[in-house]
């Protein structure tokens, strides 16, 4: 007889591992790590998911304890969560709806999960569990966004960053504001500037080329990164959305910037993980730094309808788990068939 599969998730997530923990194990390379340990001899499938707020690595299996140990060690015991089956199944849902979210009803999960799913494709590391698993689950966030409150108010980290400058910045529209990265995040964060009417936009990016592909397209400035201290100085609001591994702004840069500058305070939200500003930087007299986890604060008026939006998601989630746990039984069936005849 064919050994039974079991899907596992293992992973950290905002919940229970703080920022300097969790840009440790951002991107791929714990997923290399696990590939090169247990692919395919313990491991039949695998899809691993990397955010700002998550890097989770789901799992296919016929020997989940001897790999829940081996990921165990791989992603650190002390903060990593480990879920099975049906519990697996229904965070993926929950995760992929926005309800696992540091802003609940996020809707930028949706793309991440989507990329996710389609690179682990490419790779050949997907089989029919996880194919179906995911794309039910992606369809399973449509129901849920169409039928709850849940997607209400602000529901992305670029949005809840450009809000959170007009908190602290008044008349932003009127400010100069410095976005670093030329990725989808600062894409997002100028789109969202745009509409606020903020007129001196600037993009800093390692490839210039692209800083001035999305400077064209918002009426924006555009400067490579070897003048980032420039921009630094001209600038009110500085928002980092990189995908550097290391800090591309460092607490001296900061305070050589803050030394010279003409306008006195400088508010810097870093929406990057690994994080793009040096934390200490938060000390220079000055500087006000918020990161991914202090804008959970940001105040937003239609949480609560999202709030209640929950238990209804929860038990849409719960519903659609359960149809894919009835195809796999399914197909637990017919392969065992096979298998006798």
């Amino acid at each position: 007889m064919q050994p039974l599969l079991s899907i596992i998730v293992i992973g950290l997530n905002h919940k229970v591992a703080p920022l300097e923990v969790r840009e440790k194990v951002v991107g791929s390379a714990p997923f290399k790590r696990a590939e090169q340990a247990f692919y395919p001899s313990l491991i039949s499938e695998f899809v691993g998911l990397s955010t700002c707020n998550r890097t989770e690595l789901y799992v296919v299996t016929a020997a989940p304890d001897e790999v829940t140990r081996g990921l165990g060690q791989l992603f650190g015991y002390d903060y990593a969560y480990v879920l099975a089956d049906e519990e697996a199944t229904n965070h993926l849902y929950s995760v992929v709806s926005g309800l696992d979210s540091m802003i609940l009803g996020e809707y930028d999960i949706v793309a991440q999960v989507k990329q996710a799913y389609f690179a682990a494709a490419q790779a050949k590391t997907v089989g029919p569990v996880l194919h179906q698993l995911f794309q039910r689950a992606i369809r399973a966030s449509k129901v849920v966004r169409s039928s709850t409150n849940i997607g209400t108010g602000i529901t992305s980290l670029a949005r809840a960053a450009v809000d959170q400058a007009k908190v602290k910045v008044e008349n932003l529209k009127d400010q100069p504001v410095l976005i670093l990265g030329a990725g989808s995040m600062a894409e997002k964060v100028g789109k969202y500037l745009a509409k606020e009417g903020v007129r001196d936009i600037t993009f800093a990016n390692r490839t210039y080329s692209r800083a001035e592909k999305l400077a064209s397209e918002y009426k924006a400035n555009a400067i490579p990164l070897d003048e980032l201290e420039a921009g630094l100085l001209a600038s009110t609001v500085v928002i980092c959305a990189t995908a550097a591994p290391d800090q591309v702004i460092t607490h001296k840069m900061l305070q050589d910037t803050m030394t010279v500058r003409p306008l006195h305070s400088l508010h810097i939200i870093d929406l990057a993980v690994p994080r793009d500003v040096e934390p200490s930087a938060a000390s220079i007299a000055g500087v006000h730094l918020d990161n991914v986890d202090t804008l959970q604060n940001h105040l937003d008026d239609n949480k609560q309808e999202r709030i209640k939006a929950v238990a209804m998601a929860q038990s849409l989630i719960e519903l659609e788990s359960q149809k894919f746990w009835e195809w796999n039984e399914s197909r637990n069936a017919r392969t065992q068939i096979k298998i006798v005849v």
